[in-house]
């Protein structure tokens, strides 16, 4: 193990980076999506790669620079599509909610929502005009095509009677004329304003992806239908030429050059097939060289990018990954786009008056006595801080963090691409003794039960009480399907919760720890993944099923001594499977919650919301504080007593980190991290050498 000696004496309100407050701040990480990405489009005006992804932002990236330009969140719902306005920095935002749907659309440079379109059934296709004067929209009811105005949203009273479904449209540069296709292969041509029909042909049946080429006369359409693409006249309906590429799983042409890439995922792994058009014709972009076969010959992919996406744009080919990171390509393969240097905690632990955040095999140690127990949430106390940073054995890539007496810390690996799926356990006055105790995980929680035994959850469904000093497992049951476990020291049990209910009829059972005895808890829920052991109850969260058939997720509160006896105390609808329940120490009748995806403090018959717009997926008590991680990557702290948010803070993986309050009044950042993104002040983007101060780091080392 290493452990870095530099120890940061960085100040934040007085030795960091400090910025008039005169002006409103915006931080744009430079960073990509947090998991799937949905669609990938190229914004010619803008020379930009717009992509939107399940983590519901948008992400705006200027590839000639490096970098992102805008990221935020549009929409917690489900995104099916995006379709960029060419003339203006806009985008429709495709989303659905428990079958209804919406198009909504967004200036990007000003990260504002325009106007929505709510629909009762999936468009069947979006479409803004060549100069982005009307947002079209294929509908499933009457009309069947929506005519928008583009700059304000209003339906418009053109195209009212089509006779029939669309499933693709076009307006060209003189916005006068919409071309359609249905999946029955008919292309019709309407005039906007009259609706009268001006041309009708026939072509091929069930075509997607359709594209009206910007090369020559524009009489030309790609199309593909399954893993084949063609090449169709818009005009006569003639097929030009057809092309087979097997295992197609993504294919982008540039409309301006009739350039194409093909992504190909097989079991033999990833490759690209370029071609070109021309003269009605697919061509391999290698003909003429050493290849004359129409076949182009594949180029494979580093089977680490894992793309998902291609898109093809001036001669230059760029791929997105199932992480969401953007490549583009170099004289050694792909490389990164952006540098993402974000460093996202795991699980975050608290000692006296130090704070600590683990990820991977890297330890922070934040210590000041603003983290002390008896701390009121003063910023001000912050001036004192330092930071150490530790590096740990472990190989996991997702690691939690728990902290005993004596200045010990347990690191165990949770994500289970290690080779250990241990627990490491770490004395902080002689880091390089460090001592692992293989035992089975990775592990999805570990609680410290009082000086000497911890609890132990692992995916196999085993739960262990062990000894915190040995490694020693003094308990242990293990039962198919257990998702969670608490402790109850009062009547020495355990409280399950399990995946299903199994022919117990219940998901919840109580195991006694001496004699392995196991009863079932009566519980209406079908599925319980989260239980957690309080001063004075222990609480659990599952899922049910109501009357109406529709899913909910409640939290229930047992009482200790009889956890049979038990009472709803909130409930949301839908399967939220990513709560979390965090009980007040030094209340008996408080707990945290981020059920349904909103933090709240419920205090009896109290709620009270703690306002932040990103999902919180972890959470910590410390004095009158409450910590937590958004999905944004950033730490957030919030007033414990009123749910007022005090300030957030990202941090990047040379050691730096910014922290700015919710107003964006302010920005403090250790020396160097204000290179790591794009600030904004009130909409323009800000050199931070000329806004900003920075102190040279102290090394009492050096």
């Amino acid at each position: 193990m290493n452990i870095d000696k530099k120890l940061l004496l960085t100040i934040i309100l007085s030795m960091f980076v400090i910025i008039s407050v005169s002006a409103s701040y915006q931080i744009v990480l430079q960073s990509g999506h947090e998991g799937m990405p949905t669609n990938l489009r190229w914004h010619e005006k803008t020379h930009t790669i717009v992509s939107s992804g399940e983590d519901g932002r948008l992400i705006v990236t200027r590839p000639g620079d490096h970098k992102v330009l805008h990221r935020f969140r549009v929409t917690s719902d489900r995104i099916h599509d995006i379709e960029l306005d060419p003339s203006n920095e806009k985008t429709a935002v495709i989303t659905s909610n428990n079958g209804l749907y919406k198009v909504s659309v967004w200036d990007w440079s000003k990260e504002e929502k325009i106007f929505d379109y709510e629909l009762e059934s999936e468009p069947l296709f979006t479409s803004w005009s060549a100069k982005g004067r009307y947002l079209t929209i294929g509908n499933l009811g009457s009309p069947s095509v929506l005519v928008l105005e583009g700059r304000t949203g209003r339906r418009l009273s053109y195209l009212q009677r089509l006779p029939s479904l669309y499933n693709a449209g076009y307006i060209g540069s003189t916005e006068t004329i919409l071309m359609t296709y249905s999946v029955s292969g008919s292309i019709r041509y309407w005039d906007i304003r009259s609706s009268a029909l001006k041309l009708s042909t026939e072509t091929l049946a069930n075509l997607q992806g359709i594209k009206v080429l910007q090369t020559d006369s524009k009489t030309t359409l790609f199309a593909y239908k399954d893993s084949t693409l063609y090449l169709v006249n818009r005009q006569t309906g003639a097929v030009l030429d057809q092309l087979e590429i097997p295992g197609m799983a993504d294919v982008s042409i540039d409309e301006k050059n009739g350039e194409l890439d093909a992504l190909v995922v097989s079991l033999s792994g990833t490759t690209l097939h370029g071609y070109k058009v021309r003269n009605e014709r697919f061509l391999p972009r290698d003909f003429g060289g050493n290849n004359l076969s129409s076949d182009a010959t594949p180029l494979v992919v580093d089977p680490g990018l894992n793309p998902v996406k291609v898109l093809r744009k001036n001669g230059k080919t760029y791929l997105i990954s199932r992480s969401g990171q953007l490549f583009t390509e170099s004289l050694t393969g792909f490389s990164q786009i952006i540098n993402d240097r974000l460093w996202i905690p795991d699980s975050m632990a608290f000692s006296d008056n130090s704070f600590y955040l683990s990820r991977g095999n890297k330890v922070l140690i934040f210590t000041s006595d603003f983290f002390r127990d008896s701390s009121k949430g003063n910023i001000e106390k912050l001036n004192d801080i330092k930071r150490e940073e530790i590096f740990t054995g472990s190989l996991a890539s997702e690691t939690g963090i728990r902290v005993l007496p004596g200045e010990v810390i347990l690191q165990w690996d949770i994500s289970g691409d290690g080779d250990e799926n241990g627990i490491r356990r770490i004395r902080l006055s002689d880091p390089d003794d460090e001592l692992l105790f293989q035992k089975s995980g990775p592990f999805t929680k570990i609680d410290v039960l009082d000086d000497g035994r911890l609890l132990t959850v692992n995916r196999s469904g085993t739960v262990n009480i062990m000894n915190s000093l040995t490694g020693e497992i003094e308990s242990s049951y293990s039962a198919l399907g257990i998702l969670d476990s608490a402790y109850s020291a009062e009547g020495d049990y355990l409280l399950a919760g399990r995946s299903s209910q199994g022919r117990a009829g219940t998901a919840l059972e109580k195991i006694d720890v001496q004699t392995k005895e196991s009863v079932p808890v009566p519980d209406k829920r079908f599925m319980i993944y989260s239980v957690v052991s309080g001063p004075s109850a222990i609480y659990s969260i599952g899922v049910e099923r109501n009357a109406q058939g529709s899913s909910e997720t409640s939290i229930v509160k047992h009482d200790i001594d009889n956890p049979e006896n038990g009472r709803v105390i909130s409930t949301v609808n839908g399967e939220d499977l990513d709560a979390s329940i965090l009980p007040d120490p030094s209340d008996r009748s408080t707990i945290f919650t981020s059920l349904g995806g909103t933090v709240r403090k419920i205090s009896g018959n109290r709620k009270t919301v703690f306002q932040w717009d990103e999902e919180i997926s972890c959470l910590a008590l410390r004095a009158d504080v409450l910590y937590g991680f958004d999905r944004d990557g950033a730490l957030v702290l919030w007033n414990s007593l009123n749910g007022h948010p005090l300030i957030k803070v990202y941090f990047f993986d040379n050691g730096g980190w910014i922290a700015i309050p919710p107003d964006g009044t302010k920005l403090w950042s250790s020396p160097g991290a204000i290179d790591n993104v794009i600030i904004y002040r009130d909409g323009r983007v800000v050199d931070p050498s000329r806004v900003s101060q920075t102190l040279e780091d102290t090394d009492p080392y050096s």
